[in-house]
């Protein structure tokens, strides 16, 4: 059987495509003061469950079995750690990184100012195998990518975090678009969630993505705006959050 992408006759629209003034709408609320980590989530359940869970609607959250959506703009390897469990809610890590090298933060448990600066994420005693404080087998610095998608009439993002357990179907799939001569945000994608175990018996939920169709022509116009809206909030929040680790380091 031919694994070739192939449209689908189903078309799913999305309301961030159909209007001009999209971009300028995503523009104001980064200008009023929100950020990133803010944004509503799509959260990947633990154990082995198949149901998202998607933030952000008028009704509260969602539970969906599979999402359909246009992802707008990547950040491939990213770290977060918190001193506390995952941290409070809708909060910024302690210490984070968007290379998966160098950690920007206070990576010392105690808070001590004295943690404070630019970590070496390789050498980071949080970021070896078997450093979960919950007792898990991985580290307690967790590993991710980040992806920023639009899902049907939602006009602000939703960011996905793919843990390090999805990230070779996510890279595989990005292979796939590419070969096909598509990039990962000319295309609609559908997520699905498939219950996996690891080596040592642990169950968990792996994102699966599957190609639904290219964008048109018209969406391509109006997908550009709305990217380089959120790429340029991208950059801005690295250069902050360098500028202000690099303030204190300078008073110091």
């Amino acid at each position: 059987m031919s694994k070739e992408i192939v449209t689908k006759n189903t078309v799913p629209s999305f309301a961030v495509l159909a209007s001009k003034d999209s971009p300028a709408i995503l523009q104001s609320m980064f200008d009023a003061g929100a950020v990133l980590y803010q944004l509503p989530k799509i959260k990947v359940p633990p154990g082995g469950l198949t149901v998202f869970t998607v933030e952000g609607g008028l009704n509260g959250e969602e539970n969906l079995k599979e999402i359909e959506c246009v992802i707008s703009a990547t950040r491939p390897s990213m770290r977060s750690w918190y001193r506390q469990s995952d941290g409070p809610l809708g909060t910024a890590p302690d210490c984070s990184s968007i290379d998966g090298r160098n950690g920007i933060g206070n990576n010392l448990e105690t808070g001590s100012p004295d943690g404070e600066g630019v970590h070496n994420c390789l050498t980071c005693a949080w970021s070896k195998i078997g450093s979960d404080r919950k007792g898990g087998k991985g580290a307690d610095c967790k590993e991710f990518s980040e992806v920023y998608c639009f899902v049907g009439n939602n006009r602000m993002p939703n960011l996905l975090k793919i843990p390090r357990s999805s990230k070779k179907a996510y890279t595989t799939y990005m292979m796939t678009l590419v070969n096909a001569g598509h990039t990962i945000q000319s295309v609609v994608t559908k997520l699905t969630l498939k219950k996996t175990q690891n080596k040592g018996g642990q169950t968990y939920s792996e994102i699966a993505f599957a190609f639904v169709r290219a964008l048109s022509a018209e969406e391509l116009a109006a997908a550009a705006g709305v990217q380089q809206v959120l790429s340029t909030a991208i950059v801005s929040a690295a250069a902050g959050r360098l500028g202000a680790i690099t303030e204190d380091v300078d008073a110091d």
